[in-house]
This record gives structure tokens, C-alpha cells and sequence, in this order.
């Protein structure tokens, strides 16, 4: 079972990380465009920002943290939780205020 939580664990990491490392070497680096050829070319020919989806996948991450908090996990594999659920904390909560920031996305204000 342990192994299972694991594995999970280590997919949601991998997740957040790459989803990350996607949208900052697309959106920050390249400046939009991708370079000639090669694995970011080919992500960002995909439809829409995929990248966005390995992000979202991340709201699930609280409840599998609640879901999983009993479980004796190792000293790094706790610091590695507590660390993935602040980061998906900041997260949302970065995401909610600029949505709320940015009125033509849905946050009325005025």
C-alpha cells in the first residue's frame, strides 16, 4: 500500500514540477515561441496550453494529502508533502487573485 502512496506521491510531484518547468520555459524563456525542434516544439504545437492541465491536476493534491496524513511516512517523504502542499497552496491562491485581478477572465469588480 505504502508503495502505492509513493508512486502517487511522486506522480503529483512530477506534475507540479513539469508543469512549471513547461509554462516558464514557453511563457517566460522562449517568450511564447518554442525553439526549432525538440520536445517543446512538439508540446507547443499541442492544442490550447496542456501545460495548464498538469497544474490543475494539482487541486485533488489537498484532499490526497488529507486522504494519505496517517500514513507513517519516511522524515523526507514527509518534508516532500509538506512542501508539495504549500506550493499547491501558493498556487491556488496565486491563481485566484489574479483571476480575480483580471475582470475580462471572470473577476467583476468595479
Amino acid at each position: 500500500m505504502i508503495h502505492v502512496l509513493h508512486l502517487l506521491q511522486l506522480l503529483f510531484s512530477l506534475a507540479l514540477i513539469g508543469g512549471f518547468w513547461l509554462w516558464w520555459m514557453l511563457d517566460h524563456v522562449g517568450h511564447g515561441y518554442p525553439p526549432e525542434g525538440g520536445f517543446l516544439r512538439w508540446w507547443h504545437d499541442l492544442d490550447g496550453q496542456p501545460e495548464f492541465f498538469l497544474l490543475l491536476v494539482q487541486l485533488i493534491y489537498p484532499l490526497y494529502w488529507w486522504l494519505s496524513r496517517n500514513v507513517n511516512w519516511s522524515a523526507f517523504w514527509r518534508t516532500w508533502r509538506m512542501i508539495h502542499l504549500v506550493l499547491v497552496v501558493l498556487l491556488v491562491l496565486a491563481t485566484g487573485l489574479l483571476w480575480l485581478a483580471t475582470p475580462e477572465l471572470g473577476g467583476h469588480w468595479g
